[in-house]
């Protein structure tokens, strides 16, 4: 039996032969799978060899990670395109189409977090009363705690540890 004639040992779970780096062939062939959109998973698929095996040839051949990651910007520069195109409106065929509310928010809360997060960042300087604090207010204070106008101020806490039971005034 000849060299040639021998099978090609798989690696464990490989869906084809084993795979052998071409360094004329992964590079531009992941690029144009990744500029697709592709998944790693589905790339490793085309490429005929694991994600594991995938993962492993980009950290030891700078010119496949270098094809991955061009490739993946090339498909993000071009759904950034679009979804630039969606907020702020654009004309097809003679068509105007206004911009997308849901677009315009998307894109200002990544292009301008500080300005457009859902969450603020708000400083309190202050004493915060407890559930322990409110626990403390005898029946008829605690009645009238929770039905003061203002709901979210715990203000009439002060001094709650010194109240004896009131008057029950109804």
């Amino acid at each position: 039996m000849t060299k040639e004639d021998k099978p090609i040992k798989k690696e464990r779970g490989t869906p084809g032969p084993r795979g052998r780096y071409d360094p004329d062939l992964h590079p531009r062939k992941l690029r144009e799978i990744m500029a697709k959109g592709a998944t790693q998973a589905e790339a490793a698929k085309a490429l005929n060899i694991t994600v594991m095996t995938l993962n492993r040839w980009l950290k030891k051949y700078p010119e496949l990670f270098k094809a991955d990651r061009d490739g993946r910007n090339e498909v993000d520069d071009k759904v950034e395109a679009a979804l630039y195109k969606k907020a702020i409106g654009y004309t097809k065929n003679g068509k105007y189409y206004p911009g997308d509310t849901t677009a315009m928010i998307f894109w200002l809360k990544n292009r301008r977090p500080a300005d457009w997060r859902d969450r603020k960042e708000i400083k309190f300087e202050g004493e915060i009363k407890t559930l322990a604090d409110i626990k403390k207010l005898p029946d008829d204070k605690l009645l009238e705690y929770l039905m003061s106008p203002d709901e979210y101020s715990l203000e009439p806490l002060a001094g709650a540890e010194n109240l004896e039971g009131g008057d029950d005034e109804e």
